[in-house]
């Protein structure tokens, strides 16, 4: 929440990143370690299903995984932002710049791959949905909190970003705190539940 507000044109997102370009930068080094901390819960989600539900293990954490590179060069993409507002930087020349990157033939794949972790995340809670490893509705939070962080950011919606982390962070939350109370042999054996 510490994000400067973001703008659908490129000229008011570069304007913003200008009036407060530390909290640009704080937001998008938050995103990051965001991202490195998903690999993980990821990997962790992977294994909680692969005796239970397989097949929806493998594809929800592929595609997540998969969608992480893409997220990671549109978080770079953002300290790139960062930087062209520094001293010296003319600004419309910044903005053309940008409008080049982000609408190029080669950019837009990354753009639509970025969607993969929520695509991802939404297989991985109906795995979590059909096992019953955890409530239910920590399955639905799981997916609609990934799907909520994607739609804050394109709408550009604050408030809609807030929500997003609140229910990504219960459903990460309450998962971790029932995959702690395993014992290690439950851990390998996927416990009924």
């Amino acid at each position: 929440m510490i994000l400067p507000a973001n703008r659908s044109d490129l000229g008011d997102q570069v304007a913003s990143v200008a009036a407060h370009p530390d909290r640009f930068v704080a937001a998008t080094l938050v995103a990051l370690l965001s991202l490195i901390l998903l690999v993980p819960a990821l990997l962790g989600l992977v294994h909680m299903l692969r005796d239970r539900a397989p097949r929806l293990a493998l594809v929800g954490g592929g595609l997540a995984l998969a969608g992480v590179m893409p997220v990671a060069v549109q978080i770079a993409l953002g300290l790139v932002e960062w930087q062209m507002v520094t001293a010296g930087a003319e600004r419309t020349q910044m903005v053309a710049l940008l409008n080049r990157i982000e609408f190029s033939a080669g950019f837009v794949p990354i753009l639509f791959a970025a969607a993969l972790p929520a695509l991802g995340l939404c297989v991985l809670g109906a795995g979590l949905w059909r096992t019953r490893l955890t409530p239910r509705w920590i399955a639905v939070l799981l997916g609609a909190g990934a799907v909520a962080l994607d739609l804050g950011f394109e709408l550009p919606s604050l408030g809609v970003r807030i929500l997003a982390a609140a229910l990504s962070l219960l459903a990460f939350a309450h998962l971790g705190r029932t995959v702690r109370g395993w014992s290690a042999e439950e851990w390998r054996a996927a416990p009924e539940r």
